[in-house]
């Protein structure tokens, strides 16, 4: 054989290899190809087995949101409430402060226009008629009358009754 009968043979050869090489890497990229769908296809499977779970999950959430949303409501209708409440009580008190105010401005014993005057200051729980007034005991002064005790002449408490 020559020279060229060698060169045809060995181009003849390298084609085949280079072929045979092409043929493998085309061969075991479709193998991973295959194997790529066939994972896709398991997570694809495990992903709608776990679907239902999400939907409970998802139920639950929106079941949740809407408790939460219902407690913002009562919360809200609550601290409403309160503020009525509240309103309804500062209207009560100031109505009696100015019930305490008028009767102490017709009181002559009590000096509504001192400086330290506070509405009802001379009045006790309970004691009508006693107001103002105090008492001599054996242990000192007091507002409430012990039994058999009788009113002191001292004078007034200052602020609190007129001076005249």
């Amino acid at each position: 054989m020559s020279t060229i009968g060698w060169i045809i043979v060995a181009i003849i050869v390298a084609i085949i290899v280079i072929a045979a090489l092409i043929a493998g890497v085309v061969a075991a990229r479709k193998r991973r190809r295959e194997q790529r769908a066939a994972q896709a296809a398991e997570l694809r499977s495990a992903a709608l087995e776990q679907r239902p779970d999400l939907s409970a999950a998802r139920h639950g959430t929106a079941e949740s949101e809407a408790n939460a949303k219902l407690a913002r409501a009562e919360g809200d209708r609550a601290e409403e409430e309160a503020a009525r409440s509240r309103r309804a009580l500062d209207q009560e008190e100031a109505t009696h402060e100015d019930r305490l105010r008028e009767a102490d401005r017709l009181d002559p014993a009590v000096d509504d226009e001192a400086d330290d005057y506070q509405p009802g200051a001379n009045l006790s729980q309970g004691e009508a008629g006693t107001e103002g007034r105090t008492y001599a005991t054996g242990a000192g002064r007091g507002t409430r009358p012990p039994d058999g005790a009788t009113p002191t002449t001292d004078g007034p408490t200052p602020g609190a009754h007129r001076r005249d």
